[in-house]
C-alpha cells in the first residue's frame, strides 16, 4: 500500500512539470541518432518504468532498457495523437499495455 501511495504522489508531482517532458519532446529525442538526446529519452523511460514497477505495471524481471524503449516507441508510433500529453503518462500507459499487473482479488 505504501508503494502505491508513493507512486501516486510522485506521478502527480511530476505532472506539474509535464511541459518539460511532453510526448513530442520524448518522441523527438527517441528519433535522434545515438547521443545525449537519445540517451536522455532512454533514461526518462527507465525512470518512469522503475517508479511504476509492481504498482502501475508488472514487467518481467528479465526485460532490458532497450525492450522498454521499444515498447514505448511502438506505442507512440501507434498513437501519434497522444504525443501532446505528458510524457510520463504516455510511458506509463505503454508499459501498462505491454505488462499489466494481475488483478488482485478481494481479501476475505
Amino acid at each position: 500500500m505504501k508503494r502505491l501511495i508513493l507512486a501516486a504522489a510522485l506521478l502527480s508531482s511530476a505532472t506539474a512539470h509535464a511541459e518539460f517532458w511532453d510526448g513530442n519532446k520524448l518522441w523527438a529525442n527517441l528519433n535522434e541518432a545515438p547521443g545525449y538526446s537519445n540517451g536522455a529519452a532512454l533514461g526518462f523511460i527507465v525512470g518512469v518504468h522503475d517508479l511504476g514497477e509492481g504498482v502501475l505495471h508488472c514487467s518481467p524481471a528479465s526485460i532490458t532498457a532497450g525492450q522498454a524503449r521499444d515498447v514505448v516507441f511502438s506505442y507512440m508510433q501507434e498513437f501519434p495523437s497522444l504525443r501532446h500529453n505528458a510524457a510520463q503518462g504516455i510511458v506509463t500507459r505503454a508499459l501498462q499495455r505491454a505488462w499489466p499487473c494481475p488483478k488482485k482479488g478481494n481479501p476475505t
